[in-house]
């Protein structure tokens, strides 16, 4: 009796490829950064300085206080009741300004005093 049988030839085990694949990935990348030679990061760095407005909350109009993140009309006036500020901690004196709201505010208000 013969068996109809047909050896199929043995897939590889994806573990088998990976090492290449992993060898393959690390030449491309060490060619993207050689050929890069630090171009993206100056990009990067002078798009951050171009975009980089700060609002000074003691000079701010309502207007301008509106367009900080979760600043409403009645945030804002309550802001500029509590002028002046020494330095950025005395926006935690607002009620309504806590702790989370301060850390989004951060990035993009600033305090100037006079002196």
């Amino acid at each position: 009796m013969g068996c109809d049988f047909q050896e199929q030839p043995e897939v590889p085990h994806w573990t088998v490829q990976l090492p290449w694949l992993v060898a393959f990935l690390m030449f491309v990348v060490t060619g993207v950064l050689k050929f890069d030679q630090g171009h993206s990061q100056r990009f990067y760095d002078r798009d951050v300085t171009e975009n980089l407005t700060f609002i000074d909350l003691n000079t701010a109009t309502q207007a301008e206080l509106e367009t900080l993140p979760d600043i409403g009309p009645v945030l804002a006036q309550r802001v500029i009741s509590a002028r002046p500020f020494g330095d950025l901690d005395d926006l935690k004196r607002v009620p309504g300004i806590g702790p989370i709201l301060l850390q989004r505010l951060l990035p993009k208000i600033r305090v100037k005093t006079e002196r």
